[in-house]
């Protein structure tokens, strides 16, 4: 080869393609950025949406004793329920209507005020 010869591209031993490595190792850390980054997302979209998928919290409300009640005649209990559904508490009034029954049993029945 002479110097005033152009060089050819087609050299043997140097045909690799220009640029594939770093390409590689840009789509390696893109991929390995995006799956951090998925990983973190699922568990702050649930830790955000949770609240919402809940059911409702159903707990025990003292309303009065039963030493309170006369056998044989119902008396209306009145009660202020807080309900939690997701992130909203709401007060409701409600009422119970409760008779003690001559054998120490009780009977209940639920009206909302």
């Amino acid at each position: 080869m002479s110097a005033k010869e152009p060089k050819s591209k087609a050299t043997p031993g140097f045909s690799t393609p220009i640029g594939s490595r770093r390409k590689f190792f840009q789509w390696v850390t893109r991929a390995a950025a995006g799956l951090i980054g998925l990983s973190l997302a699922i568990p702050l979209v649930g830790y955000v949406i949770s609240p919402a998928l809940k059911r409702r919290d159903k707990s025990w409300v003292e309303v009065g004793g039963v030493d309170e009640l006369t056998a044989g005649e119902p008396k209306q209990l009145e009660y202020v329920a807080t309900i939690r559904d997701g992130y909203l508490e709401a007060k409701t009034h409600k009422a119970v209507w409760a008779v003690k029954q001559s054998d120490g049993q009780m009977s209940l029945s639920r009206e909302r005020v």
